[in-house]
C-alpha cells in the first residue's frame, strides 16, 4: 500500500532487480537545445536506467505535409543528439504529430535518430512494419517493446507509411505473438483526451484489452497533463505521464510532468519510482519544490483511487466528459455543421442539400474537424458519453459531489471558467425559444 504522497508503487510481489527502465512523456522542442536544456539532476536519471524511452511528439520539419485538423509541430533537428547525450536509446513515434509534415518529416526524423544512436519505433512502410516490435535482452530478460497510438491523421495502412494504430486488429494478435517470444511485454501507448484528468473509460477498456493479450507494463501518454495509474488483472498501467519537455504549449498547468523508473524482477514490473519534472524557460528538470511535489503526487494518487472504483470512475467521466463536450466539441460541430443547428430545424432541405453548409475559406479545416472528432475513438467516447447522459438514454451517475469534485480536478488541467456554461441541451432549449419568442 501506498501513502497521498509516495514517490513509489509495490507493483508486485517480487522482490529482486534485475534490470531497470526509465520512461518520459511528450517532446516537442522547435529551439536549438543546450546542454542545459534537460537538467542534470534529471539526466542522471534518464542515464542511469537499463532502458530509457521516451516520445518524440514531432517531426524534424521537411517541404510535406498531409490534410489534418489541427496544428502541424516541429522538432529542432539536433534534438535526437540532446535527447541521446542525455541518456535516452529509444524514442517512440506512434503519435498524431508524426506525420505533420508528411513522409518527407517522417525521414528527416528517422535518419536523424539512427544518426544519433537512438532506435525509434512505432512506424513503417505500412501497417505491419508499424506495429512491429522492438526485441532486445537486457541482463537475460528478452523484452519485447510495442507502441501504438489512437487513430488521427497519418496512421499506417495496409498499403500506406504512417504511425502504428491501437485500435488495428492486428494489435491483440501483435501483443500476443510477442508475449510468446519475449519473457516481458512493454506497451508504450498515445491517446486519451488532452487536458483532462481522466481517461476515456473506452481508453481505459482499449489498455485492458491489450494487457489481457499479453502486456505486462503499459505506459501512455498524449493527455499532456499527468492522470492516474492502476493495476488490471496484475499489470500496471500508467494512464499519462503528461509533458517531459514540450515549449509549444502555453498552458501554465501543463508544465509539469511524471516520468517512471521501473524495476523488473527479470519479465516481472515489481516497483515504480515517481519522478515529478517542471519546465521552465531554460528547458526541464526534476521538480525540486518540495511543498509542491507532496501536493502533486497527493494529486495523481486521487486520480488514482477514482480509476480503482468502477462506480466512481463511471461518475466522474460523465461529468468530465459533458462539461468537455459542452466547452469544446460543442463548438466545433456547430462549425462543421454549418456554425447554427437551429437553422437545420428551421430549413430542413440543408439535410438533402450540400447548399449552404461549408462554405467559404474554412471549409476543409471544419471538415477535417469533423472527420477527426468522429473517428478518434477518445473524442467520439467524450460525445457518446456526453450527450447519452444529457439526453437521459443511460442512467446519470453524477451527484453534486462529484460535480464538485470534478470542478476541483479540472483545476488543475484547465481555466475553470471555461466549463462553467450551461448545458448543451440548456443552450440549444434557450436558442430555440430566443427565435421563435417573436413569431
Amino acid at each position: 500500500m501506498c501513502g497521498a504522497t509516495d514517490d513509489r508503487l509495490q507493483l508486485s510481489e517480487a522482490g529482486g532487480e534485475t534490470w531497470s527502465l526509465y520512461v518520459a512523456g511528450d517532446c516537442v522542442y522547435d529551439r536549438p537545445p543546450t546542454p542545459s536544456t534537460i537538467g542534470e539532476s534529471l539526466a542522471d536519471h534518464v542515464a542511469s536506467n537499463d532502458v530509457s524511452i521516451l516520445n518524440l511528439e514531432a517531426p524534424i520539419p521537411a517541404d510535406d505535409s498531409i490534410p489534418k485538423a489541427g496544428p502541424r509541430k516541429e522538432s529542432h533537428p539536433d534534438v535526437p543528439a540532446l535527447l541521446a547525450e542525455t541518456g535516452f536509446d529509444t524514442v517512440t513515434l506512434a503519435n498524431n504529430h508524426t506525420m505533420d509534415h508528411g513522409l518527407g518529416g517522417l525521414s528527416n526524423t528517422v535518419d536523424a535518430c539512427a544518426a544519433a544512436g537512438l532506435d525509434t519505433l512505432g512506424v513503417g512502410t505500412d501497417i505491419t512494419d508499424a506495429l512491429t516490435p522492438q526485441y532486445r535482452t537486457v541482463n537475460g530478460t528478452e523484452i519485447a517493446i510495442v507502441n501504438a497510438c489512437e487513430r488521427e491523421f497519418g496512421v499506417a495502412t495496409e498499403r500506406e507509411p504512417g504511425t502504428a494504430w491501437i485500435g488495428h486488429p492486428d494489435a491483440p494478435r501483435v501483443i500476443e505473438r510477442a508475449n510468446d517470444r519475449a519473457d516481458a511485454v512493454i506497451l508504450i501507448a498515445h491517446g486519451g483526451v488532452e487536458f483532462v484528468p481522466l481517461p476515456p473509460t473506452q481508453w481505459q477498456r482499449r489498455l485492458r484489452r491489450l494487457s489481457d493479450a499479453g502486456a505486462d507494463l503499459v505506459v501512455a501518454h498524449h493527455p499532456h497533463v499527468p492522470q492516474g495509474w492502476e493495476r488490471h488483472e496484475g499489470t500496471p498501467i500508467f494512464y499519462s505521464l503528461g509533458n517531459f519537455l514540450f515549449n509549444h504549449t502555453a498552458r501554465p498547468k501543463a508544465e509539469w510532468g511524471l516520468s517512471l523508473e521501473i524495476s523488473f524482477d527479470g519479465p516481472t514490473p515489481a516497483s515504480a519510482r515517481l519522478l515529478l519534472t517542471e519546465e521552465t524557460d531554460a528547458g526541464v528538470d526534476l521538480l525540486d519544490d518540495e511543498s509542491r511535489r507532496e501536493e502533486r503526487l497527493a494529486h495523481l494518487h486521487r486520480l488514482s483511487g477514482i480509476i480503482a472504483d468502477p462506480d466512481e470512475y463511471a461518475a466522474h467521466w460523465q461529468e468530465i466528459a459533458t462539461r468537455i463536450f459542452n466547452q469544446r466539441y460543442s463548438g466545433w460541430l456547430r462549425r462543421a455543421a454549418g456554425g447554427n443547428p437551429v437553422a437545420l430545424v428551421r430549413q430542413p432541405r440543408q439535410h438533402l442539400t450540400q447548399d449552404g453548409l461549408w462554405d467559404g475559406d474554412a471549409r476543409q479545416d471544419e471538415l477535417l474537424t469533423l472527420l477527426n472528432v468522429v473517428r478518434n475513438s477518445s473524442h467520439r467516447s467524450v460525445m457518446e458519453t456526453a450527450l447519452a447522459v444529457e439526453t437521459g438514454t443511460v442512467p446519470d451517475l453524477r451527484t453534486p459531489e462529484v460535480e464538485r469534485r470534478v470542478r476541483e480536478l479540472l483545476s488543475w488541467t484547465e481555466d475553470q471558467a471555461v466549463y462553467d456554461r450551461p448545458s448543451l441541451i440548456e443552450r440549444t432549449a434557450n436558442g430555440l425559444l430566443d427565435r421563435f419568442s417573436d413569431r
